[in-house]
């Protein structure tokens, strides 16, 4: 015979029930506005509450409502991102380029300082990165702008 379909969230409620102190389905069921039935087939696996009741249940219950939600089998929607287009670098503006060159060093070198030099008074098609590593080794470099202001 197979378990119900809900059977590892059922066992959690009515041990979490008796943790709350909560005796009897009865009394969970007053609590959280449903019948003591209703309870009952929770907690032998049949059904699962709607994800809608869940925060009042964990509420009643004192503890977080995911973990409620994750043995109910509501998972979080993941999002996910295609990177299957290469980055539209070329959008960026000129300070928004250095922004992300910056935080695209900090990010690969995180013991490193990492500065981005301005070049003020001429215009200048680039910018100067300097990256300081905590041993005081320092790499220089010109990051080219392969769009004109």
């Amino acid at each position: 015979m197979r378990d119900p379909p809900y059977a590892e969230f059922g066992n959690l409620l009515a041990m979490l029930r008796r943790e709350a102190g909560i005796a009897q389905q009865l009394q969970l069921a007053e609590l959280v506005k449903v019948s003591q039935q209703t309870v009952s087939r929770w907690e032998a696996g049949v059904c699962r509450p709607h994800a809608s009741q869940i925060p009042l249940l964990a509420r009643t219950l004192q503890i977080k409502a995911t973990k409620l939600l994750a043995a109910a089998g509501y998972a979080p929607k993941m999002m996910v991102a295609s990177f299957d287009k290469p980055f539209p670098i070329d959008g960026l503006s000129p300070q928004n380029f250095e922004r992300f060159c910056q935080s695209a060093l900090e990010y690969l070198y995180p013991d490193a300082e990492v500065h981005i030099a301005r070049a003020q008074g001429r215009t200048q098609e680039g910018m100067d990165v300097d990256v300081v590593f905590p041993d005081g080794t320092r790499h220089t470099g010109f990051v080219y702008l392969f769009w004109h202001t």
